[in-house]
């Protein structure tokens, strides 16, 4: 989990305390006010993901505070505690913006859910807001890359192709050399020919070595099936059904589970967005078996190639007559290695196409560069598209922190009637 700053606004020292320290326990960052003067003080110099706030508490009461807070930032989620149950005064106080409240004495596993839910909710909507602003930047980026794959069919344009080419035999050569697989088995029976012989002359086989050419075999009937799974789908007809948008972003909330423990390989989060009830009257036409394949690999991709201490965040919405699932992600780069330009990242969907020069063995995945091709394939078929574009992350902005340079990978289904 990256490592996120609460503001705690309590008059109550001891109340104050063992907040915090829950929290802290929680592996979240705590910063303890003892009055909403002090409190929005403390607002002012810090960036925070939620604010905690009593109502009762001398110098400013929390109502106060929340008004001058909404005053200065209508998005950051607030959370209010109070000892009173009375329902008319918890109504009146969530009327000014307030994301939920909870009573004295807390009730660990619900505040927690509560604090989770209210983070979430405020990166999906904050990455939502920054979306909708690069739409128009996206068109003019989508048009350019539509000019640049033109340009790419040219005859006359041998740079481009060959650079293709150079690259694709670089990373066939990478695969076969690199991690578990073909590569793998090669230097085994080299190192199998080295072995000890007994007196007829057979090859005395350690169970070590055998084991891993085992492995290995394995891995490569996973590298044939899924080469042999792709080229059958290109040529075949897939069986697509009506169902909601509603239903299709539910297929992603339905394996969310599958990725936690990927995401702790590198300590990332993973933020979903809800999807809308008004997608229940939206359909599009899909496989949902292959649907549910590609949101894993979109995932996996993202979790893979993100930062260490990242956040990967997904958005359904609805656009130009299409279902849109937006995957955004911050991406690494190898040390001495340049950021990657619109057009090398639109080249990942191509066959055995690779950005990175490495095999990362954590995640389980063949590392052929044929993972996002399957995806391309799968929206191929469900007439739908999917292309990459970079936008500009303000989430964490403050004083001491920039804006960050993220990309999006971006399914279109088209809507049916």
């Amino acid at each position: 989990m990256i490592k996120q700053k609460i503001l705690i606004v309590e008059d109550d020292e001891i109340s104050a305390g063992i907040l915090s320290d829950y929290l802290k326990l929680h592996h979240y960052e705590v910063d303890l006010a003892h009055n909403g003067k002090d409190g929005l003080t403390l607002y002012k110099q810090n960036s925070y993901v939620l604010i905690i706030t009593d109502i009762f508490m001398p110098e400013m009461t929390g109502v106060e505070l929340i008004q001058k807070i909404r005053d200065i930032d209508g998005n950051i989620p607030i959370i209010v505690q109070s000892s009173n149950k009375a329902p008319e005064e918890i109504i009146e106080i969530m009327k000014y913006g307030v994301y939920d409240y909870f009573l004295k004495p807390f009730k660990q596993t619900e505040l927690l859910r509560k604090i989770d839910n209210a983070i979430e909710s405020s990166i999906v909507e904050k990455a939502s807001r920054d979306q909708k602003d690069v739409r128009i930047q996206q068109i003019e980026t989508e048009i350019d890359w539509y000019r640049y794959k033109e340009r790419n069919k040219s005859t006359d344009n041998n740079h481009s192709k060959r650079f293709l080419h150079k690259k694709l035999f670089e990373n066939l050569y990478r695969i076969f050399i690199q991690g578990a697989g073909i590569g793998a088995i090669s230097s085994l029976i080299d190192i199998l020919n080295t072995m000890p012989e007994d007196e007829k002359g057979n090859k005395l086989l350690d169970s070590d070595l055998l084991n891993m050419l085992i492995t290995n075999n394995e891995v490569v009937k996973r590298s044939f099936n899924q080469i042999n799974k792709i080229n059958m789908m290109i040529d075949s007809q897939v069986e697509i059904s009506k169902i909601s948008a509603f239903e299709a972003a539910s297929l992603l909330l339905e394996i969310r589970e599958n990725f936690r423990d990927l995401a702790k390989l590198k300590n990332q989060d993973l933020f979903i967005s809800t999807p809308s009830l008004d997608f229940k009257n939206k359909f599009i036409m899909v496989s949902k078996e292959l649907l549910k394949e590609a949101y894993e690999e979109l995932i996996t991709n993202a979790l893979k190639f993100s930062e260490e201490n990242s956040f990967i965040t997904v958005l359904f919405y609805i656009q130009n007559q299409s279902f849109t699932t937006s995957v955004i992600n911050k991406p690494f780069h190898v040390e001495k290695e340049k950021s990657f330009t619109l057009e090398q990242y639109n080249l990942v969907f191509e066959p055995f196409f690779r950005n990175y020069n490495f095999v990362d063995e954590r995640y389980n995945t063949l590392d052929y560069g044929l993972g996002l091709t399957m995806v391309d394939i799968i929206a191929e078929k469900m007439n739908g598209r999917i292309h990459i574009t970079k936008l500009k992350d303000h989430t964490f902005v403050s004083k001491s922190k920039q804006s960050e340079e993220k990309i999006e990978f971006i399914l279109d289904l088209p809507i049916v009637s």
